[in-house]
C-alpha cells in the first residue's frame, strides 16, 4: 500500500483558505475600535475655529468672557470655555450652552459668557468648539499655537 501526500495544488488552497480566515478574525479583533476613533474625529474640528477674545474678573467671583467664532465652515453645536487657575495648576471647563449660551452662532458673531467658576484664583481662559456630528458631543482640540487669554479685574 503506497501512502500518497497531498498534492501541490491542494496545499495551496489550504494555505490561503487558512490566511483568508486568519484575516477575518484580526479584522473582527481590529475593527470596533477604528470605527470608534472614526466616531471620534470630526471633519468640522478642522475648520470650525472659536478663539477667546477677554476675560474680565467682575470681582465678585464671577468671570465674563467674550470669544468668537471666526471664518470657518462646521456646525458648531456649543463652545467649552476652559478656566485656568496657573498657581494651583487647575481647570475648569463650563458650557457655553448650559450658561445661557445661543445657537446657532454664526461665523464672524461674538458670543459671551459669565460664570462663577469653583476656582480659588482664575487667571487665564480660553474656548474651544464643540460639534456633534452623531450621537456623542466632541469637543475640538485647542489649537496649541493659540495662547490662553489673561482675565483681567475690572476694579
Amino acid at each position: 500500500m503506497k501512502r500518497r501526500g497531498l498534492s501541490g495544488v491542494v496545499t495551496i488552497i489550504l494555505i490561503i483558505l487558512l490566511v483568508l480566515v486568519a484575516i477575518g478574525i484580526i479584522w473582527s479583533a481590529i475593527r470596533p475600535p477604528i470605527e470608534e476613533v472614526g466616531e471620534r474625529i470630526s471633519g468640522d474640528c478642522l475648520t470650525l475655529n472659536v478663539e477667546p477674545l477677554s476675560c474680565t474678573d467682575n470681582g465678585n467671583g464671577a468671570y465674563t468672557v467674550n470669544f468668537i467664532r471666526n471664518a470657518g465652515a462646521g456646525t458648531l453645536s456649543d463652545v467649552s470655555v476652559v478656566f485656568y487657575d496657573t498657581t494651583n495648576d487647575q481647570t475648569q471647563v463650563v458650557s457655553w450652552i448650559a450658561n445661557g449660551g445661543g445657537l446657532p452662532l454664526p461665523e464672524l458673531q461674538t458670543g459671551l459668557v459669565t460664570f462663577n467658576p469653583a476656582l480659588s484664583n482664575v487667571d487665564e481662559v480660553n474656548v474651544a468648539a464643540v460639534t456633534q456630528p452623531g450621537d456623542t458631543p466632541i469637543t475640538c482640540k485647542i489649537p496649541e499655537s493659540r495662547l490662553p487669554v489673561s482675565c483681567g479685574s475690572t476694579n
